[in-house]
């Protein structure tokens, strides 16, 4: 069995984890309302993201700074735009790791996993250095993504202040 600190070394997107997620995804939608579905899919980024910054934490100081670190080092997204909005960003890519060109879904998001991962590392980053930061932590969600019909997919931050 690989370990966690191998699959950081690794970096690279797999077809196989990708066909996975197809699997995953499908149950879902078959055994659950689209609500329930979506729930899960944030419960799995969650529990993905816990794991991953026990054996990985991101070192920028500031929220654009970790959002860019741990878009590049977990997601393998090297092309994407951060962008500020009134209360928060949105980071909008036309790479997303799920996100391929053949899957087309009806229902929650597919990459609901992808910017909840990005969500929780930085809330955990925050929490584990909160005198390097501003904002007590993020709440995001997905705006669109290329799994529903969009030609890139967009996150939504929240900024929640101190």
């Amino acid at each position: 069995m690989i370990s966690r600190e191998e699959l950081h070394k690794e970096r690279a997107a797999s077809l196989l984890l990708a066909m996975f997620y197809i699997e995953i995804y499908s149950e879902m939608q078959k055994k659950y309302d689209p609500a329930t579905v979506e729930q899960k899919l944030r419960e799995m980024g969650d529990n993905i993201a816990n794991g991953y910054f026990a054996v990985w934490q991101p070192s920028a100081t500031s929220i654009s700074g970790l959002t860019r670190e741990i878009s590049e080092t977990i997601a393998g997204i090297k092309k994407y735009k951060l962008k500020k909005v009134v209360d928060g960003f949105t980071l909008t890519t036309p790479e997303c790791p799920l996100c391929l060109p053949e899957v087309v879904i009806e229902g929650p998001h597919y990459c609901i996993v992808t910017m909840t991962i990005l969500e929780e590392m930085i809330n955990l980053a925050i929490q584990a250095s909160p005198e390097k930061f501003n904002y007590r932590g993020v709440s995001g969600r997905v705006i669109r993504s290329k799994s529903c019909g969009g030609e890139e997919c967009e996150y939504y931050y929240q900024l929640i202040e101190k």
